[in-house]
């Protein structure tokens, strides 16, 4: 049977290493380390699972920023292959708080709207895919100031099929600290974001450089040569 514990290391024969921070994947919930001591966070692009009491059987489409390689986890209960390596779950207590995690930029995901309220903080909001293929488990809502802002926990996400193959449509994010707005990009008279019922001012997403960290957090800073806001 599965182990029921929360987070689990997986460990090849050459020292390669793989967290589940989660026993259900999602965004953010996988590490991976070539040696066994510094990790970094795999970019899940696809999920497929078949689980029950007794079994577990899923496939992980996972990309490797720093090396830009993209493969398929194939976890069959606890044993898993990824790049054509077997890794199996090693027991016992596992404390991720102990692990070294290397910080990378957010290239795997997709600044979806940055805003500014009127009293200087910002919403930032991603994803893992972009355009048409938005998938509402992959959807990060962040809040704060440039350099210090806070992921909120997501209650509901919903998406409006109302934009097109590159520009993604209209998306209500539902959070315990209030409700984001973000209008479809594809048409020419748009509305303007809102959150809590306030208006926002809109920015340019692509001016700006974001990284997304492991613990939640995330910031951002301006792009060399982009437009001025």
């Amino acid at each position: 049977m599965p182990t029921t514990c929360q987070a689990q290391l997986f460990r090849s024969d050459t020292g390669k290493s793989i967290v589940y921070l989660n026993q259900f994947v999602h965004e953010g919930d996988l590490l991976y380390s070539p040696d066994g001591t510094v990790y970094h966070t795999l970019v899940i692009h696809r999920y497929e699972a078949h689980q029950d009491s007794d079994n577990i059987d899923e496939h992980v489409g996972a990309e490797d920023l720093l090396t830009g390689v993209i493969g398929v986890i194939h976890r069959v209960n606890d044993r898993l292959v990824f790049r054509g390596e077997d890794y199996h779950l090693r027991p016992g207590d596992f404390d991720p708080s102990e692990l070294r995690i290397l910080s990378l930029p957010s290239k795997g995901r997709h600044p979806l709207f940055l805003c500014q309220a009127r009293d200087g903080s910002f919403v930032y909001v991603s994803s893992a895919t972009q355009a048409f293929g938005l998938l509402p488990d992959s959807i990060k809502l962040y809040f704060g100031t440039a350099d210090a802002l806070q992921e909120l926990e997501i209650m509901s996400v919903v998406l409006h099929r109302d934009g097109d193959a590159m520009q993604h449509g209209t998306v209500y994010i539902n959070t315990y600290q209030g409700m984001f707005y973000g209008p479809t990009t594809s048409r020419a008279d748009r509305p303007v974001p809102m959150w809590q019922n306030n208006y926002l001012s809109e920015l340019n997403p692509n001016d700006y450089h974001f990284v997304e960290q492991p613990d939640g957090t995330a910031s951002f800073t301006k792009r060399k040569g982009s437009s001025q806001s």
